[in-house]
């Protein structure tokens, strides 16, 4: 059997980099992404939007758009939709024409495997549960959800609300902070707010 995450990283070894082997004090990226191949934004509604990014300054709350699981794909959250997409378009630079070196990628080059355009949600961050791939819990500023996703990753079966109970509009504490999945388990999520913390159990979503 393949080692556990735990025994990898504690027998891990370190690059062999010295100092004096490192040729410059910066490193230049692989690839990158044009400039609107993604659209990042928290809503379509550019009144809706700023008042989005001026709460999270005014919480000090970092948003988390870009999501990775243990098998290379990303997920993007963008206006009231993911995107699922392959890391692969954008690392494997090893086969790269001598023309494509240096050139921005756009939209359709980014391996698209799917999208799921019906969130109809401000997104403000997400995460893959480590020991399941096909579960991500992502949150907004006063709501959080469990996706369910598909075998493939490239899309959601099922969504499961998670009753936060905020209201925001009426107090400057009541604010979503993020969410975690508990270590080890592939069913328990907590929600961290401004004043308090809940544990949901999603297996109890349906009856088991």
């Amino acid at each position: 059997p393949s080692p556990s995450p735990i025994h990898l990283f504690r027998n891990g070894k370190p690059l062999e980099i010295t100092q004096n082997s490192i040729s410059s004090s910066y490193l230049l990226p692989l690839r990158c992404v044009k400039p609107n191949a993604l659209n990042l934004k928290l809503s379509l509604d550019n009144t809706t939007d700023r008042l989005k990014k001026a709460l999270l300054a005014k919480n000090d709350i970092r948003r988390s758009a870009l999501a990775s699981d243990s098998r290379g794909r990303l997920l993007v959250a963008e206006p009231n939709s993911l995107l699922f997409f392959s890391g692969l378009g954008i690392t494997a630079t090893r086969y790269q024409s001598p023309e494509d070196k240096g050139v921005p990628l756009d939209r359709a080059r980014l391996n698209i495997l799917g999208s799921s355009p019906k969130i109809k949600k401000t997104i403000v961050g997400m995460q893959f549960c480590p020991i399941n791939d096909r579960h991500l819990v992502l949150w907004g500023t006063a709501d959080a959800h469990v996706c369910l996703l598909s075998k493939g990753g490239d899309a959601i079966l099922t969504r499961i609300e998670l009753l936060v109970e905020l209201e925001p509009h009426e107090c400057d504490t009541e604010y979503l902070l993020r969410c975690a999945w508990i270590p080890g388990s592939d069913s328990l999520v907590m929600v961290i707010c401004g004043t308090f913390l809940k544990v949901f159990d999603i297996r109890r979503a349906v009856g088991r």
